[in-house]
């Protein structure tokens, strides 16, 4: 579990910094040299993550579309009648 975490941990960092060079870039100049001096990593250790700098850009949106849906997340343990998770939601936040 502690091995699986810093995996991710490690694959959100390379996201990371290859949302920010490629916001200062655009994907066609960015390198893969420039992400990974970023994140401190060798291109090798780049490369056991995502097998391509397309596969890169690629998981961008993935990361970002999960921020929302892991904070709605507490929203789903509610129980009750609609008013009653209505009003527990609006305690949760």
């Amino acid at each position: 579990m502690v091995n699986s975490n810093r995996k991710d941990n490690r694959k959100n960092e390379i996201i990371d910094a290859a949302l920010k060079v490629f916001s200062e870039k655009d994907y066609q100049d960015a390198t893969i040299s420039e992400i990974t001096k970023l994140v401190g990593i060798s291109e090798a250790t780049m490369y056991e993550y995502f097998g391509s700098k397309e596969d890169l850009l690629f998981a961008i949106p993935g990361k970002i579309t999960r921020r929302p849906l892991n904070s709605s997340n507490k929203f789903f343990h509610l129980s009750g009648a609609p008013r009653a998770r209505s009003r527990q939601s609006y305690r949760t936040i």
